[in-house]
């Protein structure tokens, strides 16, 4: 029994340490990635235009239409475009679309980032942000974030406004557990399961 306690120990700490290398490029130990996405709430009221978004770094890019929910590469910096409808050509969409001298393009004021990643016992399950156009011209178009939506994994939501557009609204809710905890979970486990063990033999020895 002594032998397989041990085993068993030996065991799950080397498949805990190979899973956190495994992962090291995915994401940090400890965290979990949610679904995330932004939405353009009034892009119907511009129907002489058509909105793009473009992240030049990986190559990422697409047509935002009323009611879309987009997505970016998560490392990457968005940034969105208005063209004039009888301008656009959709099988002209590519890299070469967004350069520098497009004359066509109409670059907003806004730069979108990814969602970040959360404690992976955080009841966060979405986010949803939503942007709104303030105004539109051939030089110039002005968005703001207006508000954020969170669902959580017990099929609840909120919407929270944006107070400033350099922070997100936290969410009510947070993860179970504390921050300290989770940023130390690969070295709690293994020393509480070494305490667990070292018991285990101690109480069969003063038993014999």
């Amino acid at each position: 029994m002594r032998k397989n306690l041990i085993l068993l120990f030996i065991i799950a700490s080397t498949s805990l340490l190979f899973s956190q290398k495994a992962h090291a490029d995915l994401i940090v130990p400890g965290t979990k990635s949610v679904d995330w996405c932004y939405e353009i709430s009034n892009i119907d009221d511009y129907p002489n235009y058509v909105f793009v978004y473009n992240e030049e770094r990986v190559s990422d890019f697409g047509v935002i239409n009323q009611g879309d929910c987009f997505i970016f590469y998560k490392i990457g910096l968005a940034g969105i475009y208005a063209i004039p409808k009888a301008d656009f050509d959709e099988s002209e969409l590519d890299e070469d679309f967004f350069a520098e001298n497009n004359p066509k393009l109409i670059r907003s004021n806004i730069q979108l980032d990814p969602y970040g990643s959360v404690q992976w016992d955080d009841p966060l399950d979405k986010v949803v942000i939503t942007l709104e156009i303030l105004s539109l011209d051939p030089t110039s178009l002005d968005i703001q974030k207006s508000n954020v939506t969170y669902s959580y994994l017990d099929g609840t939501s909120e919407e929270k406004p944006f107070q400033s557009q350099d922070a997100i609204p936290e969410p009510s809710r947070s993860n179970f557990l504390p921050g300290w905890f989770m940023d130390s979970w690969f070295i709690i486990l293994p020393v509480t399961a070494i305490i667990g063990i070292g018991a285990v033999l101690l109480i069969r020895k003063y038993k014999k």
